[in-house]
């Protein structure tokens, strides 16, 4: 039955909407970027394509360990390595500030609730309602280079809520940080119009007074404490509930919106342009890590692991399911598990085995018994991936098979292995037949269908994915496509174009309509290759 378009609208929810970046690598001037479940990057090469997907690295950094300065990040493995401040503020420049944030739609329950109830009162109350009527949250980070310490500081933590700044937290030099809630957003404004006689809530009309001076020694909080300061002036004398209400509001405000970024970034799943897959006859690593993501080995590990949940077993076969249905990549190869023992040819344990060949049957069976099984038994079993070639049943290691068919099982691992709903992959085509990343794409829809909320960042030069993409909208517009996993509006397809001007990096957005039409002429590049050589 043809997928009308109006049953689109509830198929699914996306967490991340924004990012802004601002004096990171090649960007200059601040660029905010809308994201959707399908995000691409096309541009030429060293255009700066990977400079967003960095960029999201760089801020969990920041946020997760306060690491400004850093170069290897958590979940870039050998893949990326920034080369600290100095090679990623643009145009190396110290005395630029650098900032990357991003905006996160809320779910229902909203920013989360802070622990203390003490002391509240009808309008902290009543803010806090309005708090939850919140649907969007945001998060931006600004780094500048300290001329005290010789080296950079996160010097201003924004929170924006529905498109208006809301909270800051800010410090120059070595003063203890600084909070200002935004008294004129309207989520405080509909409280403290009709209580004015809330002194914590006063300003002198430029936002200039903060509402708090904190404690803590950086502007980024501790996710796992409450924040504690005291009003401007360093009155710390002040009479319950007063301080408590302010440390409460605030609290949920800069926290919360932390915590649900965070909490999202860290969903982050890279994988790396040069996907690895592990030696011959090696054994699957069996503690995870992410950083192994990155180089597309843990896509073996997780492949490798011998569990008995059935949850993983039925991932594992959907993958084989991708692989080899014609409906599907059809790659002819599917993928199997595999469990040994490792015998030392030269142990005792070796020489009985040997030994039990000799003798009548029941003498055999019982030295086996006896004397080997309980050995046997004690050994580590070992685990790894095999590949059937599917069209003569033969059992082959990774090493046997062509690159296209290794270089693409990464991507389908961290589709189907859980966490990672943020799927940043670059090139996910490489070596891949036109035709096969044509079905890949189909693969990224059917993944959006899956009930998890996703976020898939491609990095790519493939036309043929694009296009496929393109006509998944054109027969979903028109009614005529049968296969519901297929459907894609223009609502979950983003396309980003990245090009290099004067030294800096640019990037467009190439909006598409719901026939999968480009709204405006691509820059050039891309899709007129084909005519040019042609004609």
């Amino acid at each position: 039955m043809p997928i009308q378009q109006r049953e689109l609208a509830n198929l699914r929810t996306m967490p991340i909407t924004r990012i802004s970046v601002q004096n990171f690598k090649g960007i200059g001037q601040r660029t905010e970027i809308t994201l959707k479940p399908i995000t691409l990057f096309f541009g030429a090469n060293s255009a700066g394509k990977s400079t967003l997907l960095q960029a999201l690295l760089y801020l969990r950094e920041v946020l997760e360990r306060g690491n400004a300065d850093a170069d290897v990040v958590e979940g870039g493995g050998s893949a990326i390595d920034l080369g600290g401040f100095r090679q990623i503020v643009h145009q190396h420049n110290l005395a630029n500030t650098l900032s990357v944030g991003v905006t996160v739609a809320l779910d229902d329950d909203g920013l989360p609730m802070p622990k203390k109830a003490d002391g509240r009162n009808a309008a902290t109350e009543e803010l806090h309602r309005s708090i939850s009527e919140i649907k969007e949250i945001g998060v931006e980070v600004g780094v500048e280079w300290s001329l005290d310490t010789h080296k950079p500081v996160v010097a201003r933590y924004n929170v924006v809520a529905d498109g208006t700044p809301i909270l800051r937290i800010s410090q120059q030099r070595l003063d203890r940080p600084r909070l200002w809630l935004n008294e004129a957003h309207p989520s405080v404004r509909r409280v403290i119009g009709a209580e004015d006689e809330d002194p914590f809530f006063e300003s002198d009309g430029k936002n200039s007074v903060p509402t708090m001076v904190l404690e803590q020694t950086t502007v980024i909080p501790s996710w796992h404490e409450p924040l504690v300061g005291s009003l401007p002036g360093g009155d710390t004398e002040l009479e319950p509930p007063e301080l408590p209400m302010i440390e409460e509001i605030v609290e949920r405000l800069a926290l919360g919106a932390g915590k649900v970024v965070l909490q999202l970034l860290n969903q982050i799943r890279y994988i790396g342009p040069l996907r690895e897959y592990p030696p011959r006859r090696s054994t699957a690593q069996r503690t995870p890590s992410n950083d192994r993501w990155a180089t597309g080995l843990a896509a073996w590990d997780w492949l490798g692991t011998e569990t008995n949940d059935p949850v993983h077993k039925r991932q594992v076969n959907a993958i084989g399911e991708w692989m080899t249905d014609t409906c599907h990549l059809d790659l002819g190869y599917t993928v199997r598990h595999q469990s040994w023992l490792e015998i030392d040819a030269e142990s005792d344990l070796y020489r009985e085995l040997s030994m039990a060949q000799y003798g009548d049957e029941e003498g055999i069976a019982e030295r086996l018994r006896l004397l080997v099984l309980p050995r046997l038994l004690q050994l580590p079993l070992m685990h790894r991936v095999l590949m059937n070639d599917m069209r003569n049943g033969a059992e082959v290691d990774p090493q046997d098979i062509g690159n296209g068919v290794t270089q693409v099982i990464p991507v389908l691992a961290g589709l189907k292995a859980e966490g990672g709903n943020i799927l940043a992959v670059e090139q996910p085509e490489l070596h891949l037949h036109p035709a096969v990343q044509c079905r890949l794409a189909d693969i990224f829809i059917r993944s959006l269908h899956d009930g998890r909320e996703r976020l898939m960042l491609l990095e790519t030069h493939s036309e043929h994915l694009m296009l496929r993409l393109m006509k998944r909208m054109r027969e979903t517009s028109s009614d005529s496509l049968n296969a519901p996993e297929l459907a894609l509006s223009k609502e979950d397809v983003q396309v980003i174009y990245v090009e290099s001007f004067e030294g800096r990096t640019v990037l467009r957005e190439m909006p598409l309509n719901s026939r999968g039409e480009w709204v405006k002429s691509w820059p050039g590049g891309f899709f007129d290759e084909d005519i040019n050589e042609i004609f």
